[in-house]
This record gives structure tokens, C-alpha cells and sequence, in this order.
């Protein structure tokens, strides 16, 4: 019995004199996997630009960039000028065109992401629906300047442009 408790002490001393370490098992972070993707570059592959330069194609119909570009274009010029009737004029010709080409036109901007076919419309016409809802928000649009197609567009300009300049 002597015996072990003088192991015991002597264990014990080489054990402190060692550090006490004690053994208990720790949680680190995992090591990072340099193949695995990520939320960047998810995220980027929504992109059209993206997808233009990875595939050589841009989704984008054609005629539809052009329209969208117009009525961006239209609006800023509508924004910097707001009682120019002309830039008014220009504006509200392109969002009927706008409008109606997204009405008339199917839905052919489809693109794969991740192996699953993705329709990009939406996305694609987002710039172009904020630059008319700023414009209709800021009093660019009167309500006859929408028919009975637009009539949600008509209620929406006539009940936000009571009291806008240059109505």
C-alpha cells in the first residue's frame, strides 16, 4: 500500500511539474474546404452579367434590353427635367411599351442555374419596374396618361400624384 500512495506522489509530481494538463477534449473550428461554394459565388451565378461572360450568351431578349434601357433612360431624363413635356411624353410612351411587351411577349428569358432551368424575366425587368414606380412616385405620370389596359397603373399615378408640381 506504501508503495502506491508513493507512486501516487510521485505521479502526481511529475504531473504538475509537467503542466497539470488535463485531459479534456476541445471543439475547433473545422478546417475550410477550398472546392466548396461559396455564398459569393452562389449569389454571382444570378448575375446576367455573369452568365454572359461563363456561358458566351446573355439570356436577354434583345428587344426586350432595349425597351428596359429606354424607359431607365427615359425616367432619369424625366428625373433631372421634371416639367420638360417632352422628356414626360418620351417616358410615358416607352412604359406602355414597356407594359404591353410584358404583357403580349411570353416569357422566354430562361436560363440554367445549377442544373435547374430558371426564368429570369422578373430579375431582368426589376431596373425598369423601380425606374417607373420612381417616376410614378415622384409625379411624372397623370392618370389619363394610362388606358383601360393600365387601369391599376391609372388608380396607383392618380391616387399618388394629388398635389405633385407640374400637373
Amino acid at each position: 500500500m506504501r508503495t502506491a500512495v508513493v507512486l501516487l506522489f510521485v505521479f502526481l509530481g511529475v504531473w504538475v511539474v509537467a503542466g497539470a494538463p488535463v485531459p479534456i477534449t476541445t471543439m475547433g473550428p473545422l478546417p475550410t474546404n477550398p472546392d466548396a461554394a461559396t455564398f459569393h459565388s452562389a449569389v454571382e451565378d444570378l448575375d446576367p452579367e455573369v452568365w454572359a461572360q461563363k456561358y458566351g450568351q446573355a439570356p436577354e431578349d434583345p428587344e426586350r434590353r432595349r425597351v428596359r434601357l429606354a424607359v431607365i433612360d427615359a425616367a432619369e431624363q424625366a428625373r433631372l427635367s421634371p416639367c420638360n413635356e417632352r422628356f414626360r411624353q418620351r417616358l410615358v410612351k416607352l412604359t406602355h411599351e414597356f407594359l404591353d411587351l410584358r404583357r403580349t411577349k411570353s416569357r422566354t428569358e430562361v436560363t440554367m442555374v445549377n442544373g435547374r432551368e430558371m426564368n429570369v424575366t422578373d430579375k431582368l425587368n426589376k431596373p425598369a419596374f423601380d425606374a417607373i414606380n420612381a417616376a410614378v412616385t415622384d409625379g411624372y405620370f397623370r392618370p389619363e396618361d394610362f388606358s383601360q389596359r393600365n387601369r391599376e397603373w391609372s388608380q396607383l399615378v392618380q391616387y399618388l400624384t394629388r398635389g405633385k408640381p407640374c400637373q
